[in-house]
């Protein structure tokens, strides 16, 4: 089965305003939700090509990579197309399945494998609940929100983490990490974890498409202090401009051999090193390329 990659539902509606939450309605139509239910139903297939299955205090969940199906390669491309990004790892497509009265508890999504951090999260119905079965934001912004379950429709939103544990904080030593917390309100902190290197996001869509909703999102919370980490890399001469504060600098406790650099931002400084960086790389050197360009033209009529 083949799934259109143009926009063929309707315009996504902003639900909060932080985290960043669209709801589309008529996401994917009868054909491709039939289509999945196929598949998920099929227990061939689902022994076969899942990452893992089986039923827990939920409900059924099993996990298959896009790659597995062209159903599933095809979803997938349509909502990266919609999200406007790629996955760093290998995609994959989980379905769950809740019985009557069985529900996913509340928890904060902030999944890391390695150096990845999950940066979206996106959740599409395929058989609504007759009654009840909404996906609740218990701590959206400016209000909770409240998404009801109908066929077809995708609820997502970019993932900052602001609650414990505070993932960039795990690089550090537990003593310097302590030190630290005891040296700030801990209500006035948050983190960024959605950065990563991947081969998959060009640099042109990542600064010019994700950073700067990423950092929009941390502004919209309103926090004094943005957290976040950075490696032994060019990007360092672009924080030594910034400054912003190094609460850590030394050999990470969670990635071996590695030296990592832990930031407190400002607002000020988040949006000063995103500017720094996209003039110190993009618009610089293009701005070369141009002016060499015309100065290998010459006069006209040479």
């Amino acid at each position: 089965m083949y799934v259109e990659r143009e926009d063929l539902y309707p315009t996504p509606t902003r639900v909060a305003a932080a985290p960043a939450l669209w709801v589309v309605d008529e996401f994917l139509g009868e054909r491709e939700i039939e289509a999945l239910l196929e598949l998920f139903g099929d227990e061939g297939f689902v022994q076969d090509h899942a990452d893992h299955y089986g039923w827990d205090g939920s409900g059924f969940a099993a996990e298959v990579a896009a790659d597995q199906h062209p159903t599933l390669a095809a979803v997938m491309e349509r909502i990266e197309a919609a999200l406007g990004c790629t996955s760093s790892l290998t995609p994959t497509l989980r379905f769950r399945y809740y019985p009557e009265e069985h529900g996913h508890p509340p928890h904060v999504d902030a999944y890391t494998e390695g150096e990845h951090r999950l940066a979206i999260t996106a959740l599409i119905t395929l058989v609504a609940a007759d009654e009840g079965g909404e996906t609740r934001f218990v701590d959206a912004l400016p209000e909770p929100v409240a998404v009801a379950p109908r066929r077809g429709r995708m609820v997502a939103g970019w993932v900052i983490q602001e609650r414990d544990p505070l993932i960039v904080l795990q690089a550090m030593p537990p003593a310097e990490r302590a030190a630290f917390l005891a040296s700030v309100d801990r209500a006035e902190l948050l983190e960024l974890t959605a950065i990563w290197r991947n081969d998959g996001i060009s640099a042109d869509a990542f600064a010019a498409i994700l950073w700067p909703r990423i950092i929009l999102e941390c502004v919209a919370r309103r926090r004094p202090t943005i957290l976040g980490i950075g490696y032994r890399n060019t990007m360092n001469e672009i924080y030594a401009r910034v400054r912003p504060r190094v609460i850590y600098n030394g050999p990470s406790q969670t990635l071996a051999d590695t030296e990592v650099f832990v930031y407190a931002y400002t607002p000020a400084t988040l949006c000063a090193t995103y500017l720094s960086n996209l003039v110190a790389r993009k618009l610089a050197p293009a701005g070369s390329r141009l002016v060499g360009a015309l100065r290998g033209r010459g006069p006209r009529g040479e």
